[in-house]
């Protein structure tokens, strides 16, 4: 994930809803509540909203309160390419420029 789209947006208001439910096992359905539905509720909003300023500004507001840049986590400043394993980022700086 390097950018905030509708669905990650989507998918936090559904863990948010199902964290604040008294249900303690995940399932589609919480008596009448609707995970589906709403998780694509949410992505239909967004994505077909006729306020295409308010859009933008949602994804910017989110992805500066996770990546602290409207543009999200792009390559640069430290970001690793989709290709990157972890375990590449400790072996690509030398222990010499250390000390």
């Amino acid at each position: 994930m390097t950018t905030v789209e509708a669905e990650h947006i989507a998918y936090g208001c559904l863990q948010a809803h199902f964290a604040i439910s008294s249900w303690t096992k995940w399932a589609e359905m919480d008596r009448t509540f609707n995970y589906h539905s709403f998780y694509y509720n949410i992505v239909n909003m967004i994505r077909e909203s006729p306020d295409k300023e308010w859009v933008e500004w949602l994804k910017k507001w989110w992805n500066v309160s996770l990546f602290k840049s409207e543009m999200g986590c792009k390559a640069g400043a430290g970001a690793m390419e989709p290709w990157q394993d972890l375990d590449d980022l400790g072996s690509s700086t030398s222990n010499d420029s250390l000390s």
